[in-house]
């Protein structure tokens, strides 16, 4: 059996995940053999994920057999696509299983709360700002925050 886990959504089987962060760490309890963890979603199999970044990490805690783990994905397939999606880059989880499919991109903590990062992220319209009243410690919140 396959298990899937992710920092906004485990199993995304069809639609589109748009404008979404993740700051919570992920601590990965499972004996499964079949784990695919990610950042953000753990497996998509069609649709796309949008505008995102991933701040938290991923911790193996019964040191199980994970299949597939990533900064952002655990796994992509299918029709399944991923772009302007970013991630810390001292992220301490091991491998990035990404595909062609995938356009992520590590930043450090400094380039996620710049202007860079923030013009990308609105780059389909004007959904993100910075963080100057520190809600998410400096990183790009959404202009309803």
């Amino acid at each position: 059996m396959m298990h899937s886990y992710g920092g906004i959504v485990g199993l995304v089987n069809s639609g589109n995940i748009l404008n979404v962060y993740n700051s919570g760490n992920i601590s990965v309890y499972s004996k499964s053999q079949r784990i695919m963890v990610g950042g953000i979603v753990g497996i998509a199999n069609n649709g796309e994920l949008i505008n995102s970044y991933n701040l938290g990490t991923i911790t193996n805690v019964n040191q199980s057999s994970i299949y597939r783990m990533g900064e952002i994905e655990g796994v992509i397939q299918g029709e399944a696509s991923v772009s302007n999606s970013f991630y810390l880059n001292n992220q301490p989880i091991g491998i990035n299983y990404s595909s062609s499919l995938c356009v992520t991109t590590q930043v450090s903590r400094d380039d996620l709360k710049g202007d860079n990062v923030l013009n990308i992220l609105n780059q389909n319209g004007i959904v993100w700002k910075k963080d100057t009243t520190n809600v998410n410690n400096g990183y790009p919140i959404f202009t309803w925050q």
